[in-house]
């Protein structure tokens, strides 16, 4: 649990993605932003002064927009450096970059967790992704695009109705990408991968890849009933190539388009017209016991995505 600094403690809040199964996608090869920014040196034991203190709960995403870092998790207050009293800050907050000061005019309310956070495509926007349902006292299930500065919701941007929640956000090529447990996106079926237009949040067809199967312990009783615990099917944690023409998903689930990707992952190039997989890269296999949540096989997207 993180319960001190928060900005000492938000690099290894993303270092650790308990994983059931990988596997690569081709998307278009437009330049991609996803893959974390090379750094020269690792971050220093010592907590940067002036940021929060996490009052309750855990960080589990954060961003970078413009000189505010926005943070995200399971808690639901924060306590200003040099103070004592707690204010409300529920899921969300935002620091500035340079001196780690909470910021005040930043305090948009949600009624669930945030788990994913990504840079906006506009200045001072951020996309927020998680288990929530509500945004500042509206509907509003899963994602939404927030702004940096009043933590209004942003005109335009309307979320496509969900039976899950998301896990995971990238932008790339003119896309927004999302993983998590859904299995429909408005209207259409999208089992744990969708893609939407940016600026609108409409659903649109280019990923139509569907997970499914339980990776968790694949194994049935004399009645068909399944054995072994039952975590949602999805996807945990994706990533993108900085060339834009790949996409590494993680999480719970056997197939991938309807190909057997258990620990298998594909690589492609070049520009296409829609989302596909090929199984042409395979990773050995985890062990049964390991399931979603899991503190072995640990490793993050980025990491995967990264790979040539």
């Amino acid at each position: 649990m993180l319960t001190k600094r928060v900005i000492a403690a938000l690099a290894a809040a993303a270092t650790a993605v308990s994983m059931a199964t990988v596997a690569t996608l081709a998307v278009g090869a437009d330049t991609a932003g996803a893959v974390s920014t090379k750094q020269t040196s690792l971050v220093g034991t010592v907590p940067m002064a002036g940021t929060p203190n996490i009052g309750d709960g855990s960080v589990q995403a954060f961003a970078q927009v413009g000189n505010k870092v926005i943070v995200g998790g399971n808690f639901t207050s924060a306590t200003p450096s040099g103070s004592t009293t707690a204010v409300t800050r529920t899921y969300l907050l935002a620091v500035d970059a340079t001196t780690g000061a909470l910021d005040t005019a930043f305090a948009p309310t949600l009624d669930g967790e945030v788990r994913a956070l990504q840079p906006g495509p506009n200045p001072n926007t951020v996309y927020v992704g998680g288990a929530f349902n509500n945004v500042n006292g509206t509907k509003f299930k899963g994602i939404a695009l927030l702004d940096t500065t009043t933590g209004a919701l942003v005109p335009g941007f309307k979320f496509p109705p969900m039976n899950g929640v998301v896990n995971d956000i990238a932008l790339s090529g003119g896309r927004l990408f999302i993983g998590g447990t859904f299995t429909t996106l408005g209207p259409n079926s999208r089992p744990g991968l969708g893609s939407l237009n940016p600026s609108t949040g409409a659903v649109d067809a280019y990923m139509a890849i569907a997970v499914a199967g339980h990776h968790n312990y694949p194994h049935f009783d004399s009645q068909g009933n399944p054995i072994g615990a039952q975590a949602p099917v999805g996807v945990t944690k994706l990533d993108i190539t900085p060339d834009g023409s790949r996409m590494v998903i993680i999480g719970n689930f056997l197939t991938a388009g309807g190909l057997d990707v258990d620990a298998l992952a594909s690589k492609v190039d070049g520009k296409i017209a829609s989302a596909f997989i090929r199984a042409r890269w395979r990773k050995a296999s985890w062990p049964a016991s390991t399931f979603a949540g899991s503190p072995a096989h640990a490793e993050s997207a980025d990491a995967w995505s990264a790979r040539p």
